[in-house]
């Protein structure tokens, strides 16, 4: 039998969480940032959402890596932006974008526009809650 990955949209919470409101540790020059533009995203990624990514353990980087994969790949825009729900942002996404473009942003600077295109579903099972690792 086939290992699959499981996916959850609550990993993209664990990426995202600071950019609750109730956050107090988003830096000001964080908050002033322009995210349309390139520079401003570039700073965003590499300052502020690969820190909290890198302080994860390994197992964790993998869970939300390939949930925001997945997410990139299946998941409408309705249940992109109820990844999003709980959290009120603090950041301003820019207007031309959906939360899943913005999403695609933020993978392609993260993994060096690394492809997240799958090419099997069946690799995947989407769980509801993250699990204990």
């Amino acid at each position: 039998m086939d290992r699959k990955y499981k996916v959850s949209k609550s990993w993209l919470d664990e990426l995202f969480i600071c950019l609750d409101e109730g956050c107090t540790d988003v830096p000001e020059d964080i908050l002033a940032l322009n995210l349309a533009k390139v520079e401003d995203m570039e700073k965003f990624v590499d300052e502020f959402i690969m820190p909290i990514y890198l302080e994860r353990s390994r197992a964790e980087q993998f869970y939300i890596k390939e949930s925001l994969r997945y997410g990139l790949n299946f998941w409408s825009e309705y249940e992109f932006s109820m990844t999003f729900d709980c959290l009120s942002l603090i950041v301003q996404i820019p207007n031309n974008k959906s939360l899943k473009e913005f999403s695609l942003d933020v993978w392609n600077l993260m993994f060096n526009n690394e492809d997240y295109k799958i090419p099997y579903k069946s690799k995947y099972i989407e769980v509801s809650r993250i699990m204990q690792i």
